[in-house]
């Protein structure tokens, strides 16, 4: 299974992993078991989930990795209460968004950027425009802006030199 699974008793200790987890959190299974929810999840996420086990909303969050920066996930929690099988607490599943939300960055940094130049695009050059127009107003500051019509412009690439 590629969904990351844990299960916590109803104080938030994690009593079960999967493997994913372990591979998401980038700690063995010894390691988690037995560690708070809190100490995996962000500062806050954690007390929702913990007070809320019972609304099955996907959240986004972000899991706490070991030596690495927190991964963003998307998780959905569930109340378990079957005391037949020694079991009161919560089921969280949770899908790894990092490829998704750097898939995002790149889309608003090339709606706003030219891939080639890495020039800001018409819409960025208006917007950061108005921006310094507004700042030197406020300022009560003159703003120059110099501006060269390049049509017909286009990259070569510089012709090797002979060894």
């Amino acid at each position: 299974m590629h969904e990351v699974l844990l299960v916590s008793d109803r104080e938030g200790w994690i009593v079960r992993v999967n493997a994913a987890a372990c591979q998401l959190a980038r700690r063995g299974e010894e390691a988690l078991l037995g560690t708070p929810i809190a100490e995996l999840l962000a500062t806050g996420e954690a007390r929702a989930l913990l007070g809320n086990g019972h609304d099955p909303r996907p959240r986004e969050a972000r899991i706490r990795r070991n030596g690495e920066p927190a991964a963003p996930v998307s998780l959905t929690c569930s109340a378990v209460r079957m005391p037949e099988a020694g079991l009161d607490g919560l089921v969280i599943a949770a899908q790894d968004t990092s490829t998704c939300k750097r898939a995002e960055h790149r889309i608003r940094y090339l709606v706003r950027i030219h891939r080639l130049t890495k020039i800001p695009n018409r819409m960025q050059f208006q917007h950061l425009l108005q921006r310094a127009i507004a700042r030197a107003r406020h300022q009560s500051r003159c703003l120059g802006l110099l501006y060269i019509d390049a049509d017909h412009l286009r990259w070569q690439e510089p012709a090797s030199q002979p060894a």
